[in-house]
């Protein structure tokens, strides 16, 4: 008989046991049974999380009262959910098992408001089972809807009683109290994390603010619950400047919540507690303005590099720091340049390549995760990502019944809660998480400037990130396509390094992944690496590139889809006829009409861009379009697009743009092309009107529109001379004049050079200048070529950009 097998034969003996048992005193053994087995053991975990008869039982054991489930029972079974949920979809789904949970922690808080001496004293019969609760309901933490009474729950359960030394009693009612509050405050972290915005806002009108603010500044609680307490108060700040601005409002004793922050971050004795009072202060200085909006340059940024730096990799103790620090860094300066520039000087590059280099990380990457376990000898172990994922839970499991591991024993009641192995901060404690936060550092740091790039490059990461890509764990594919996409804004690396590395192949097998995230960065990435510039471009034609592309336009996924038009839109970037067709021969111009009126303004605009860059170039291009996406529908597509220029919203001024810069680039085609957008009284009409918007760019459009309706045809000098006649019948020669003193220069001197088309003389040159759309001399941001204008009189003007340009300032 095969391990398998032996596994599988085990798992029915013990489920068999289970089922038959005649009283409550069976069950629990059978249970207990049951958990030991699976600790550890993914084969025989996953065996008994397929029951549906396990999972039938485990609920109507903990929604059961007292008299048919003693609490010690019902504990045993939070536990063994605890253990399996990870691996058990149908435990997670089990509304039955969740209730009852739910109703195990809230029910804790009636118990404790009955009591004066605090939650884990007051029914120290159901304390394990309350302990147990909180831990397996952070496996549920995205199905829990927070409600105000399990909230007030979580917060009454964070009262943590002054230290005593009247009697053994009173201590281990304290230290049974830290433990609940520090399980109270880790899934207080994970609701928040799961479903940020609402259950930050209840959890924070139910007090959890103050109440986890006391237990970071308690002399009372132990270290787990000050870095568990500091650990929520991160989670719940996050993004929210409502809970932020509380927060800082808030005093523990005499002192300033930001001050106590401030104060652990640099005195704490725990590196940990250290970098989770880093965490909270990032959070809060990305969402409200604090007294001093230089500490992160001068304090947090340091101290976070010093973390990581002087953490040594090959010491197991320094995993869970190592697992964090990274993320923490990645989170401050993604959006920063200046921070990014300091954190280059401060050698944060070179430190997170020194540990992706490692041997124990980089062997995470090349072949699998290397798991640190807690024996004695603290040797290594190579386990895949799930044990690794089981050993972790092994650590968080409370002991039931008075067993073993129980290190705090509660007084009168037979069950204990395990304080010391917690475990709420912590994470799986893999080499290859280490390698994940590292990746999505080193993608922030170079997100937005070229030297950062260059010290990637040259740390010698990139077979590393590129092997990254292939890796079987999701996250570290994910990672390293972040990677990639940041790397991708560079014209340079563009044309060596990332060539060099044979980096388009992967993200190719990516777009195919089965995880929508992936997908979606490796997408992210294509929409640079396909620019004409890019020596990569034709290799992604070449193989297929093209068809996976238009393949992803159809998905249901927002971001997936705006990414694959992007990435089409980049690719007709300078693009010839050839190219032109193939791609509309995969897309279909129906398609492109249906994107094109997306109710998503972001999918609007990347579609219309598609469209100007098709029309950009000869004349045939323009007869294409006139033909594919017909000359009627044209004509109502402008009218459309451009009779909503009222509209309030800024996000549709890109949808005005990308609508005059195709009106741009067909006045360069002949006079049917032009005839097109001059015969319309409705499109002259509205191009007239947005002469006055708000926005230069928009105003600069305008006038490209009619510096190429204008421009001289010496073969049709009859049909040149009509078209000048009727602009100016329209208003546009008075119009013209008002805008030679526009506030923008650029428009100022366009504004000549239609006025000399027109006949009417200027003091100033009228020559042009060309802007710099396609600059690929070395060194060019990708996310400055936005949409670029100028250019000669009658030049077509083609519209690529970096998708993260759009991302951190618009939403679909």
């Amino acid at each position: 008989m095969g391990v398998k097998d032996k596994h599988a034969t085990h798992c029915n003996v013990l489920l068999e046991r289970l089922f038959s048992a005649s009283d409550a005193a069976a069950q629990m053994d059978a249970l207990r049974a049951i958990k030991n087995a699976a600790i550890g053991n993914r084969a025989k975990k996953h065996a008994f999380a397929q029951s549906e008869q396990l999972a039938d039982l485990l609920g109507r054991v903990l929604a059961a009262d007292d008299a048919a489930a003693p609490a010690p029972l019902k504990e045993t079974a939070a536990i063994v959910v605890g253990t399996l949920a990870g691996a058990s979809p149908r435990l997670r789904a089990s509304e039955q098992i969740r209730r009852a949970l739910e109703a195990a922690v809230v029910a804790s808080s009636a118990s404790s408001s009955a009591s004066s001496s605090g939650a884990a004293s007051s029914n120290v019969a159901h304390a394990g089972l309350v302990a147990a609760a909180l831990r397996a309901l952070r496996d549920y933490a995205a199905a829990v809807a927070v409600t105000p009474a399990l909230a007030a729950a979580l917060v009454a359960l964070l009262a943590v009683d002054a230290p005593s030394n009247a009697n053994a009693n009173a201590n281990a009612n304290n230290a049974n109290a830290n433990a609940l509050a520090t399980h109270a405050a880790a899934l207080a972290t994970a609701l928040a994390a799961a479903a940020a915005a609402p259950n930050q806002a209840l959890l924070a009108d139910a007090g959890a603010l103050a109440a986890l603010l006391a237990c970071a500044a308690a002399a009372s609680a132990t270290t787990r619950l000050h870095d568990a307490a500091l650990d929520a108060l991160a989670a719940l700040v996050r993004a929210n400047a409502a809970a932020a601005q509380r927060l800082v409002a808030l005093f523990a004793g005499p002192e300033r919540s930001v001050a106590l922050l401030l104060r652990l971050l640099n005195e704490a004795r725990q590196p940990m507690t250290r970098l989770l009072a880093a965490q909270c202060l990032s959070n809060l200085y990305k969402v409200v303005a604090l007294d001093n909006q230089r500490f992160p340059e001068l304090l947090l940024l340091p101290t976070l590099i010093q973390l990581f730096a002087e953490s040594a990799v090959a010491k197991p103790d320094n995993l869970a720091l190592l697992e964090r620090a990274p993320r923490v860094f990645s989170d401050l300066v993604e959006d920063s340049e200046s921070l990014q520039k300091l954190a280059l000087d401060g050698g944060a590059i070179a430190k997170l390549a020194e540990l992706l280099l490692s041997p124990q990380v980089r062997s995470s990457v090349y072949g699998g995760a290397a798991l640190v376990t807690s024996g004695g000898d603290g040797m290594i172990q190579d386990l895949d990502s799930d044990a690794a994922v089981a050993a972790g839970k092994a650590s968080k499991l409370l002991g039931g019944g008075g067993g073993s591991g129980s290190k705090t024993g509660i007084v009168g009641g037979g069950s204990g809660i395990d304080a010391d192995n917690s475990d709420a901060i912590s994470g799986s404690k893999t080499y290859e998480t280490v390698a994940e936060s590292c990746l999505l550092a080193i993608s922030s740091v170079c997100s937005l400037r070229e030297d950062c790039r260059k010290q990637v490059i040259d740390a010698k990461l990139l077979p590393l990130i590129v092997t990254a890509l292939s890796n079987p764990s999701t996250k570290l594919r994910s990672a390293a396509c972040k990677c990639t996409r940041s790397l991708s804004r560079s014209v340079k690396n563009l044309r060596t390094s990332l060539v060099d590395a044979g980096i388009a192949s992967p993200l190719f097998i990516l777009l195919n992944d089965p995880n929508i995230q992936v997908q979606t960065s490796a997408s992210a990435t294509l929409c640079n690496i396909v620019l004409d510039f890019s020596p990569m471009k034709k290799t992604v034609i070449e193989n297929g590139g093209v068809e996976q592309i238009v393949k992803l336009v159809a998905s249901d996924d927002y971001q997936l889809k705006l990414n694959s038009v992007w990435a089409l839109k980049n690719l007709l970037y300078q693009a010839g006829s050839d190219i032109k067709s193939r791609v509309m021969e995969e897309l279909g111009w129906d398609v492109l009409k249906r994107l094109i009126h997306d109710p998503r303004v972001g999918i609007q605009e990347q579609s219309l861009n598609l469209l100007r860059n098709l029309v950009c170039g000869k004349e045939d291009d323009i007869d294409t379009a006139f033909s594919g996406f017909g000359e009627a529908a044209l004509s109502v597509l402008f009218d459309k697009k451009l009779s909503n220029h009222t509209r309030v919203s800024s996000d549709y001024d890109g949808v005005i743009l990308q609508t005059l810069y195709i009106i741009v680039n067909i006045a360069t085609g002949n006079e049917r092309h032009k005839g097109l957008i001059v015969g319309s009284d409705l499109i002259m009409g509205n191009v007239l009107k947005l002469m006055n918007h708000e926005k230069s760019l928009i105003r600069l459009a305008t006038v490209w529109c009619v510096l190429n309706l204008t421009e001289p045809d010496d073969s049709h000098p009859k049909f040149s001379q009509e078209r000048l006649i009727r602009l100016k019948a329209f208003g546009f020669l008075e119009q013209l004049k008002n805008m030679l003193l526009d506030s923008d220069p650029d428009v100022r001197d366009r504004v000549k050079t239609a006025l000399k088309n027109l006949g009417v003389s200027s003091d100033s040159s009228s020559s042009t200048r060309l802007h710099v759309t396609n600059d690929a001399s070395g060194g060019l941001d990708l996310m400055d070529i936005d949409d670029g204008a100028g250019g000669p009189a009658g030049i077509q003007m083609e519209g690529m950009q970096d998708l993260s340009a759009y991302l951190s300032g618009r939403s679909g």
